[in-house]
């Protein structure tokens, strides 16, 4: 089986975008869902602890603070 990451992300991409028509907070409400729902389509190829690790990793280092922060808030529930 030959996994091509530009598909996956495209895919992703567009769902999400697709649920992002609205403004002010309604608009971070739907980036917080579709992070999620994009999170959880990516934890089928890859361990959801690792996954979410390594994504903090990448936001802290290309000072994405408040990304990073939801993903230590993703991380903390993954290890529930």
């Amino acid at each position: 089986m030959h996994w091509d990451p530009e598909a996956a992300f495209e895919s992703i991409y567009h769902d999400a975008e697709s649920e992002m028509h609205t403004e002010g907070e309604e608009a971070g409400e739907g980036i917080t869902t579709a992070l999620r729902k994009s999170l959880e389509a990516l934890t089928t190829i890859m361990d959801a602890e690792t996954l979410l690790s390594l994504l903090k990793i990448l936001a802290a280092r290309k000072s994405l603070e408040s990304f990073g922060a939801f993903l230590a808030q993703e991380l903390e529930h993954a290890q529930r």
